[in-house]
C-alpha cells in the first residue's frame, strides 16, 4: 500500500546513500543516510504492528522533542496508526498506547519504548508512492538545513520539509548551546537556518559573520520586525517566514 510517510522521503531514496540527517556535536556526528532512514521507518512500523497495534489505533507521544520522534511519527503513519504528538491530549485517548523515550507513565496504559522500536522486523507492504508537491521552505536536494530548537509539530514539520526535497537536516546535539551554533553551522556547510524567533534572537546575540554557504533563514513562527531587521543588517540574506508543512496524513 502507498503511504504518505514514505512519499516524503522518495526523492532522497533516488540516491539512498545521500545524507538525510546528521545529529552534530563539536567532535562527532550521528549520520543518517536516506537508506538508513527508510529502513528505520519500516523497522519501527513493523515493531508497532508486532506489538498488537492495528491500523486506525491511536499512538500518543509522551514527548516530541527529538529527531527520533519524527521518524517514529512517519513509522506510525506507515503502520496505519493515528499519531498524537501533543501529550496533553493523552486524556482524550484513555486507552491509547503511549510512545515513551524515558518518560514515566501510567502503568495501566499500554506503552512502547522508542529505544526498542528500531530493532523490529521491517514492514514489507509499503509502496513509497510518488514524491509530495510543494516546497514552502524553498529547498533543493543540495541544501543542508540546520534545525535548532522547536518541539512538537514545529520540529517534525521542519524535518519533513527537509526530507521531502531530498535535502539534509543538521540537528545540533542537546549539549550544544546557541554560542556554538555558528561554528557547527559553518563547519557542516549549512546553507539554510531553520529556527523559531526565540532561537533566532539567541543566535543574533552571538558574535558571528555569515559563512559563504549560507543563503537564507527560515522562521518557523512569527518573527518581530526588529528581529527581522537585525537579521537583515547582519547577513543581507532572505528570512523566509513560514509555519512549515502540514504533517503527512
Amino acid at each position: 500500500m502507498t503511504q504518505p510517510a514514505l512519499q516524503l522521503i522518495r526523492t532522497g531514496l533516488v540516491t539512498p546513500d545521500r545524507l538525510a540527517m546528521s545529529v552534530i556535536g563539536l567532535s562527532r556526528a550521528d549520520r543518517w543516510s536516506y537508506a538508513r532512514l527508510h529502513h528505520t521507518i519500516l523497522s519501527m512500523a513493523g515493531a508497532m504492528r508486532a506489538s498488537g497495534l492495528a491500523p486506525g489505533d491511536v499512538l500518543v507521544f509522551a514527548a516530541c522533542d527529538r529527531p527520533e520522534h519524527a521518524i517514529a511519527f512517519l513509522a506510525a503513519t506507515a503502520a496505519g496508526l493515528l499519531p498524537v504528538t501533543d501529550p496533553s491530549k493523552a486524556t482524550h485517548h484513555p486507552t491509547a498506547t503511549l510512545l515513551l523515550s524515558g518518560e514515566t507513565a501510567d502503568p495501566t496504559r499500554p506503552r512502547l519504548d522508542l529505544r526498542e522500536l528500531a530493532q523490529g522486523q521491517p514492514l514489507d507492504d509499503c509502496d513509497p508512492g510518488t514524491s509530495p508537491t510543494g516546497n514552502p521552505f524553498d529547498l533543493t536536494a543540495q541544501d543542508r538545513m540546520l534545525i535548532t530548537g522547536g518541539t512538537g509539530m514545529d520540529l517534525l514539520t521542519t524535518l519533513f520539509a527537509t526530507w521531502a526535497q531530498g535535502a539534509a537536516a543538521l540537528v545540533p546535539s542537546p549539549t550544544m548551546t546557541p554560542a556554538q551554533w555558528p561554528l557547527l553551522a559553518s563547519r557542516h556547510g549549512t546553507t539554510v537556518l531553520a529556527m523559531g524567533h526565540q532561537e533566532l534572537d539567541q543566535l543574533m546575540a552571538q558574535d558571528w559573520k555569515p559563512w559563504p554557504a549560507l543563503r537564507q533563514a527560515v522562521a518557523t513562527d512569527a518573527v518581530p520586525d526588529d528581529l527581522a531587521a537585525r537579521w537583515q543588517d547582519r547577513t543581507g540574506l532572505p528570512l523566509l517566514k513560514t509555519e512549515g508543512l502540514a504533517p503527512p496524513r
